[in-house]
């Protein structure tokens, strides 16, 4: 990972973001966007280890990370996170604990991240940072219950059209057996899907 240049709209498309989620006074604009710190890495770079505290909240700017859940008997792809999406694993983040997550680029990737210590003095200091932080872990919640309700109630076909719909390209970036961990089946039963289409 190393520090770059934001790309010249990218800064922008995160502050539409969050005047999205709330209320967005210049002030807080301001402090947030002189917190931030622009990244990049290439593909297959680990930005998160599990059993490590998460230190950043991100927003993806371009590229696509792979979230795997590590338990202690199996592992599984939790999720893909592509542009314009926050990637942080808030419980560690905020709660300060070991993650049971890990991070990985599939793509060569962008990103703003805020370090946890600027956030925290953030959240002390803003009150309209406490309201739009609220508002987003709120909206994340609502999003993931989303997703897992879609998940468990709708056939693999189903899972594997909302995937693709959602990252076009997601057949030549992620493996196979990454897509078929993502949608709970057998590599086999996603050939026979695949098959079909």
């Amino acid at each position: 990972m190393e520090k770059c240049t934001p790309l010249p709209d990218s800064i922008n498309l995160l502050k539409k973001h969050l005047e999205t989620i709330s209320f967005l006074p210049p002030e807080t604009w301001e402090w947030f966007r002189s917190s931030l710190h622009s990244r990049k890495a290439d593909r297959k770079e680990v930005l998160l280890d599990s059993r490590h505290i998460e230190n950043h909240m991100r927003y993806i700017v371009s590229g696509v990370v792979k979230v795997v859940f590590h338990g202690d008997d199996n592992s599984f792809v939790y999720d893909f996170r592509g542009a314009n999406h926050f990637l942080s694993d808030s419980v560690s983040f905020f709660g300060r604990k070991p993650t049971f997550f890990s991070m990985q680029t599939l793509t060569d990737c962008e990103w703003f991240e805020l370090p946890f210590t600027k956030m925290n003095q953030f959240l002390q200091e803003d009150k309209n940072g406490q309201l739009i932080v609220a508002r987003a872990l709120n909206l994340y919640l609502e999003k993931r219950h989303e997703k897992e309700n879609f998940l468990r109630s709708n056939s693999a076909t189903k899972r594997y059209e909302l995937l693709c719909e959602t990252f076009p390209d997601i057949l030549q970036i992620a493996s196979l057996g990454d897509i078929a961990s993502y949608l709970g089946i057998t590599q086999q039963s996603l050939s026979r899907i695949r098959k079909n289409k």
